[in-house]
């Protein structure tokens, strides 16, 4: 299975998902990804806690257009996918005009572990914790990345 939802017939729905709170996907050895195409604005619009363990060909978890949406995001774990590159995909060339910052206001906890391969949280690292108004950086995140 490459992906969870793989089909454009998504993009149609404008409410994929809108109660959805935790994801946990674990032991799927040959998911490559959750989305293969973008998602509407109010796909996992309440999703507050995702957790991926043991997912060895996933290289990243979310679409950099998704995450913009995830405003209610509290907790990510990510442990022991071996190939997982970055948390968050390399933006798409037709969507070069969006925001480059991503803005988690409710993120309170990050948890990554075994991921031989993780190089960085995004290519394009760029996060703000716009209710704290903090700032992080690290070479995980490119000291780019406000959190």
């Amino acid at each position: 299975m490459e992906s969870i939802i793989g089909s454009t017939i998504w993009s149609v729905h404008d409410h994929a998902f809108p109660n959805l709170e935790s994801l946990i996907i674990q032991n799927m050895m040959k998911l490559e990804r959750i989305c293969s195409d973008p998602l509407p604005a109010q796909a996992f619009a309440k999703l507050q806690v995702i957790k991926v363990k043991n997912c060895d060909l996933m290289e990243s978890v979310f679409l950099h257009s998704m995450v913009q949406h995830l405003t209610e995001l509290v907790e990510i774990e990510i442990s022991e996918c071996r190939y997982m590159n970055y948390i968050i995909a390399k933006k798409i060339q037709e969507n070069e005009g969006e925001n480059d910052k991503i803005a988690l206001p409710k993120m309170r906890s990050l948890t990554l572990e075994s991921l031989p391969s993780l190089v960085s949280l995004s290519p394009e690292s760029c996060i703000k914790d716009s209710e704290n108004n903090n700032d992080f950086s690290s070479q995980l995140l490119n000291d780019k990345v406000q959190a």
